[in-house]
């Protein structure tokens, strides 16, 4: 238990000089990452606010707005469609698009997981929202 502490605050006593010419990212976390697939470890992602789901939960369970600024649902219930945030941007400071959203969610639909057994029938950009059909 105390060596991810021991392990930040090392972090932290190192002289800026010399985290500047290191070119290795390192991650401390208390939290075990057993992968770098988001699919399989996700969650670790998202505390550490590495990644970012479309919406999140409040401390009543109810949902509430993230990457998806506001989302309606059809009468029926099976069509949802989110509008992303916007100025949301990727970690090079590229956009970060509907297209982009759609094709991260078919990507990890297509894993092993939870998500991959949901039944969604179609996850697609439509005119800058993400919009996924059950």
């Amino acid at each position: 238990m105390r060596r991810p502490l021991s392990a930040a605050l090392l972090c932290l006593a190192l002289p800026a000089a010399a985290i500047a010419q290191e070119r290795t990212l390192r991650v401390v976390s208390p939290w075990e990452i057993g992968s770098l697939e988001p699919s399989r470890a996700g969650y670790v992602f998202t505390r550490m606010e590495v990644a970012e789901t479309l919406t999140g939960a409040d401390d009543g369970g109810l949902a509430v707005p993230r990457l998806a600024a506001s989302w309606t649902v059809s009468d029926d219930g099976l069509v949802w469609h989110f509008t992303l945030r916007e100025g949301a941007r990727f970690h090079d400071g590229t956009a970060v698009t509907a297209e982009s959203v759609a094709a991260a969610l078919g990507r990890a639909r297509a894993q092993p997981g939870v998500f991959g057994n949901a039944p969604i029938a179609a996850i697609e950009a439509r005119q800058g929202a993400v919009e996924i059909r059950l």
